[in-house]
């Protein structure tokens, strides 16, 4: 028994001599990795930190309460103004559905923004995202037009009824860097003839 204990305590031993350098490797990838992964969230923390202190001082002021005739073309502006002493980029924007159409309707569709933005799959249902590209600075002290283009659905599209004006209430959120967003009200309402 005792050649036999010898026999495998040397083969576990052998195993151990030539898989060690591999362990070790693994072991360094695995204690790096989990260090940028810390870093990494410890990152997106004190990012998250300076847009709470940040966003009490941004201002959106909103002029998204439009009666428009069905079919017809009209624009919503928003002003947003940055009064914290460092710059803020604005990303994107989101627009609440509720806006633009829901469950195969539609109620009004965006044309254009100005500054350009790009729709991008923002993988929320609520939400149509659009993103600036470049991304619009704002300067500390400063203040800027985000303009929609837009234009309001025929009866046929929105499925209304005639003689009616129906309001469509939702919210358009600004995504901003540092890590922060707000969000504005806005009502449409069409007259359907």
């Amino acid at each position: 028994m005792s050649s036999l204990f010898k026999a495998i305590l040397s083969a576990a031993n052998f195993i151990w001599f030539s898989l060690r350098p591999v362990v070790i490797i693994i072991l360094v990838f695995i204690i790096i990795a989990s260090s940028l992964f810390a870093y990494d969230q410890y990152r997106t923390y004190q990012e998250r930190q300076l847009g709470a202190t940040l966003i009490h001082n941004i201002k959106v002021k909103s002029a998204c309460h439009e009666t428009v005739n069905a079919g017809s073309k009209f624009n919503l502006k928003f002003t947003i103004a940055n009064q914290n002493n460092q710059k803020v980029d604005l990303e994107g924007i989101g627009i609440d559905v509720n806006l633009l159409g829901a469950k195969g309707k539609k109620f009004t569709k965006l044309l254009s923004t100005k500054p350009i933005s790009s729709r991008i799959d923002s993988g929320q249902g609520q939400f149509e995202g659009y993103q600036f590209q470049p991304s619009l600075e704002l300067g500390a002290d400063e203040k800027t037009d985000i303009l929609f283009a837009m234009q309001a659905a025929s009866k046929s599209q929105a499925e209304a009824s005639s003689h009616t004006i129906v309001a469509y209430k939702g919210k358009v959120i600004f995504y901003f860097t540092p890590e922060m967003s707000i969000e504005a009200s806005c009502q449409v309402q069409v007259r359907y003839s």
